[in-house]
């Protein structure tokens, strides 16, 4: 989901953010859970397992990361 996030007011934004971040955490438990269920069959380690909740978390952080720049900014035009 596409969000101009420049545009929203910040009740706007959280709303927004709390949709998005729900989505994305139930796509990452669903990967993450077949995952861990086919782990031998895919040949996975620990490693593998371990770049794909870096990945999770670098996404986090820019959700966070852009509703801070947008709460601030708002925060500024008043």
């Amino acid at each position: 989901m596409k969000t101009d996030w420049q545009t929203a007011e910040a009740e706007t934004v959280i709303a927004l953010f709390r949709d998005s971040l729900k989505d994305t955490v139930a796509d990452h438990k669903l990967i993450l859970d077949l995952l861990l269920q086919r782990q031998v069959e895919l040949s996975l380690d620990l490693g593998d397992l371990s770049e794909l909740l870096q990945d999770a978390s670098d996404v986090y952080m820019a959700m966070s990361e852009s509703v801070s720049r947008k709460l601030h900014i708002s925060q500024h035009r008043r």
